[in-house]
């Protein structure tokens, strides 16, 4: 059962009243044990917005960061279990492109391996919410309510920009860093911007920006 506790704000906006622990980093990425979530709180409402998106997402980490990690094995058994018990993920995942072309390093196709460009748009706001609740447990304050949040951008190498590496040493969750993060804000004048940059399984890389301009 999620620990509650009254009178708080919500990480994500900013209303107060009863608030529900929020799972950051979602737990279903992650086999067992799993890391201690962070202690960032939310509504009732907030907390509901993503819940759809958490088996997706946890499908989604098993497909591609977890093949390159000792522990990936794990969890792309627990992923194959929820495609195969949930009809209706697993019938909106295989309505992507599907190729077949996939070559090793030497140009050799792959018989055994596809290719599927993966719908992102459902995982948005489940992205969009983590970086705000980060900010907020980071900070101590909401992402003001103005900011426009650029769309997410996803990148499954670990190329990572030298001057925040060192951030994202301190800024990381669970054994073997399996969720990295690193929150950076600017002010200007009349300006207001943030970076957030999730690392999961130390393979996958998401980036959520946001301004007031």
């Amino acid at each position: 059962m999620a620990k509650k506790r009254s009178n708080g704000q919500c990480a994500d906006c900013g209303k107060t009243g009863k608030l529900t622990l929020e799972h950051v980093p979602p737990k279903g990425c992650f086999t067992k044990p799993r890391p201690t979530p962070l202690p960032i709180y939310t509504c009732t409402r907030c907390n509901k917005i993503s819940s759809e998106a958490d088996e997706e997402m946890k499908v989604f980490i098993g497909a591609t960061a977890t093949n390159y990690s000792p522990k990936g094995q794990d969890l792309g058994e627990s992923f194959m279990r929820s495609i195969k018990h949930n009809s209706k993920l697993r019938r909106r995942i295989l309505s992507g492109k599907l190729t077949d072309r996939v070559y090793d390093d030497e140009g050799n196709m792959k018989p055994e391996v596809v290719n599927l460009t993966w719908d992102m748009k459902p995982l948005v706001p489940l992205w969009n919410k983590m970086a705000r609740c980060l900010y907020y447990y980071e900070y101590g304050e909401v992402i003001p309510e103005k900011t426009v949040l650029e769309a997410p951008l996803m990148s499954p190498q670990t190329t990572l920009d030298t001057r925040i590496t060192d951030l994202m040493e301190t800024g990381y969750v669970g054994n073997d860093r399996e969720f990295q993060y690193v929150v950076i804000r600017a002010f200007e004048v009349d300006k207001f911007r943030f970076h957030c940059q999730m690392l999961f399984w130390d393979r996958l890389r998401i980036d959520v920006s946001g301004s007031i301009k």
